[in-house]
């Protein structure tokens, strides 16, 4: 598999926010996050439930990246500004 680095990365943010005619955007596409930040998840974590999105702030260029705790290592490794990691299932914790 090809890496992607944090300068191409964030050159491909740029070039979106340059492009785009909003304050804030929203990415919830896998592919479109990989592209964007080098998160790569397989379809076995893919398949996991909760949803992943990339905010980028249009104004400051500013990039964070919400994800579920299934994929934490992953997400830890992406070329972001900020991640955030939300507990998708923890062990004995009531529903």
């Amino acid at each position: 598999m090809q890496q992607l680095t944090p300068e191409g990365c964030r050159a491909r943010r740029e070039a979106l926010i340059a492009s785009a005619d909003a304050d804030l955007l929203i990415i919830n596409n896998p592919r479109h996050i990989f592209y964007l930040t080098g998160l790569f998840s397989t379809q076995l974590l893919l398949s996991a439930w909760g949803p992943l999105a990339l905010l980028i702030d249009t104004a400051s260029g500013h990039s964070k990246l919400l994800a579920h705790d299934a994929i934490q290592s992953q997400a830890e490794a992406a070329f972001v500004d900020d991640l955030v990691v939300w507990d998708w299932y923890v062990s004995g914790r009531a529903a």
